[in-house]
């Protein structure tokens, strides 16, 4: 039998309707990616079944699909081992970087019971953290959410990032060559759908950066991007301004109050990372 956790009844019937999982079937897709990923050794990956499902979920139970993904994001972290293993959720930067409130994941999903919703807030000091160290939280942060979270398990997520506070150093982090890698971890790698992409407080420079990174998008993003200024509310019923969290107006949480209550999540995960292999 499976080791997974049951899902919510309203998520289970996106899975069956959506996904076309069907609940007594998954032992047995589970057991034909375990065969596959015993004659391919060189696939270095975890036997979890949390996170293996999360694999043929995110490619709707296409068989093919989800070795091709998961060929995908084991050969991503052994050319980049430097963003994946070993992490250690201990180290002090780590959880500087944490505290900084660049990534939080708010609790009421968007609309309502659908994807999840990740803000990331282009504010930490861009001289004190490199983008080893940036790209290995967030990993590790989309590896939590397939084990852990079934709303952007199920559903997606949907990304919004908030450039107001960002700076001429935070673009020079970013050249196409490394936005290229991290699009095809996201895209192609990791087994939870971008739903959309909302850029919001956009400066001119910004807005420039943004139309040089765009073509890189995958051509399904494209049409998945949504560009906003200083007034959320112009954003409308794309997305209504009480999914955001309080400091934005919203009543989604508190940013603050997520970001210390999710020190709690990385505690819990700690010995997780330690077993990656």
């Amino acid at each position: 039998m499976a080791k997974i956790r049951p899902l919510p009844s309203e998520l289970q019937k996106v899975a069956f309707e959506e996904l076309g999982e069907v609940p007594c079937k998954i032992s047995k897709h589970l057991n034909t990616l375990k065969v596959w990923i015993a004659r391919n050794p060189q696939l270095k990956i975890r036997n979890d079944d949390q996170l293996l499902v999360q694999f043929l979920r995110g490619c709707k139970y296409d068989m093919e699909k989800a070795k091709s993904k998961l060929e995908q994001f084991c050969n991503l972290r052994s050319k980049r081992p430097d963003w994946f293993m070993p992490v250690d959720v201990d180290d002090p930067q780590f959880r500087n970087f944490h505290n900084t409130g660049t990534y939080c994941s708010l609790p009421t999903p968007f609309p309502g019971n659908g994807s999840r919703i990740i803000l990331l807030q282009i504010k930490f000091p861009p001289t004190e953290f490199g983008v080893d160290e940036i790209f290995r939280y967030a990993a590790s942060v989309s590896e939590i959410m397939c084990v852990n979270d079934p709303y952007a398990c199920i559903n997606g997520v949907t990304i919004v990032q908030d450039y107001a506070q960002a700076t001429a150093k935070h673009f020079m982090l970013l050249s196409p060559g490394l936005v290229r890698h991290i699009l095809s971890f996201y895209s192609k790698a990791i087994p939870i759908r971008i739903k959309a992409l909302y850029y919001i407080n956009l400066s001119s420079y910004a807005h420039r950066f943004l139309n040089v990174m765009r073509p890189l998008l995958p051509s399904k993003l494209k049409d998945r991007v949504f560009l906003c200024g200083s007034n959320l509310d112009d954003l409308g019923e794309h997305f209504p301004r009480n999914y955001f969290p309080r400091e934005y107006g919203g009543e989604n949480g508190s940013l603050a109050e997520i970001c210390a209550a999710d020190h709690k999540l990385w505690d819990e995960y700690k010995g997780y990372f330690k077993e990656n292999v």
